[in-house]
């Protein structure tokens, strides 16, 4: 066979070209298919571990409101005026059973509410947004001791 540039070609050779060109082209599709597919996973992946960022971040922030401060390091000096080294072991004491307790308290709060956290997680658009809104009312509850704002609510 002769094509338009005066080329010489056989059948065969022209099959084989046209299959080459053929499963190249759908090799390429597949490719970018699957480029699509990690693409979109990718996002998905940085999406969650920015989330884990603000919920750890969210967590060390309202844990070091109750984490105690170190004891002044002057009450193990001998030549401080503020010399006690019995009252640095009494603090001590009282600051690691005070860890310790806020600890498995801290375990304890999250075992008893995982499935409803799980259920929020499921059904909010922004779960930390719905996390951070809850922690909002249950500090504005402690803070009334409980008690009803009526005159936040709506007038029907």
């Amino acid at each position: 066979m002769r094509l338009k540039d005066g080329t010489v070609i056989s059948v065969q050779d022209l099959k084989r070209g046209f299959l080459s060109q053929q499963s190249f082209t759908r090799g390429t599709q597949d490719n970018a298919k699957e480029r699509e597919t990690l693409s979109s996973q990718k996002a998905e992946v940085e999406q969650y571990a920015r989330s884990l960022q603000e919920q750890r971040d969210f967590i060390l922030q309202v844990a070091q409101q109750y984490i105690p401060q170190p004891p002044d390091r002057s009450l193990l000096d001998r030549n401080s005026t503020n010399f006690d080294p019995v009252t640095y072991a009494q603090w001590r004491e009282k600051q690691l059973w005070q860890a310790g307790r806020w600890g498995v308290d801290s375990v304890d709060m999250r075992a008893r509410n995982i499935d409803t956290l799980d259920d929020l997680e499921k059904t909010s658009l922004d779960f930390y947004a719905s996390v951070r809104n809850l922690y909002r009312q249950t500090r504005n509850n402690e803070i009334q001791n409980g008690a009803s704002d009526v005159q936040a609510l709506p007038n029907f």
